[in-house]
């Protein structure tokens, strides 16, 4: 995977079109998890859940920004042990996991959640591990493209013009622009 492309190429929507995600990705997805995907903590255990549409009237009284659920195709829920580094790893391998999905020109958007024995009850899980991260994903709805500021270039000019009137300061200037 090239990580660079796909952090340039990664976004996070909020819509996604019906549009189920081929059977060929989920198991593309499920491969990488199993084969590559890296753990910071390898000794943590975890478990990959790839849901689809169904589980949605489920989460949504469990996940979500202020139990606001994104509605989508398929969820994805990263189980992990409980370990003091088990957020981090989690966060990293699912981080990782969108990136791959992002390779697959499949839409994600994270999303929140506070209570892993209330998702696991209404999923009707049976997994001792506990919800550790959630992401939804598909098919983004067209919108229209939005201009990304370059950050690099315009920090870049800040710091140039800092420096400059810095220099302007520094060399005794007298406009009242400056001297504020």
């Amino acid at each position: 995977m090239n990580y660079s492309a796909m952090i340039q190429n990664r976004k996070s929507v909020r819509a996604f079109r019906g549009k189920e995600v081929p059977n060929e990705a989920l198991a593309q997805l499920r491969t990488y998890y199993e084969k590559t995907c890296p753990r910071l903590v390898p000794e943590i255990a975890t478990e990959l859940i790839v849901l689809d549409k169904d589980a949605q009237p489920a989460l949504e009284s469990s996940a979500g920004y202020q139990q606001f659920l994104i509605g989508a195709p398929h969820y994805l829920l990263l189980m992990s042990a409980r370990h003091i580094h088990a957020g981090v790893n989690a966060g990293y391998m699912m981080e990782d996991l969108v990136l791959k999905l992002t390779e697959l020109d499949i839409d994600t958007c994270w999303l929140t959640f506070t209570d892993s024995d209330k998702i696991k009850k209404t999923l009707s899980l049976t997994t001792p591990l506990d919800v550790a991260a959630i992401v939804a994903f598909g098919y983004g709805e067209k919108t229209a493209k939005k201009l990304r500021m370059n950050i690099q270039s315009s920090s870049t000019t800040r710091r140039k013009r800092a420096c400059m009137s810095w220099s302007t300061w520094k060399a005794g200037a007298t406009s009242p622009g400056l001297m504020k």
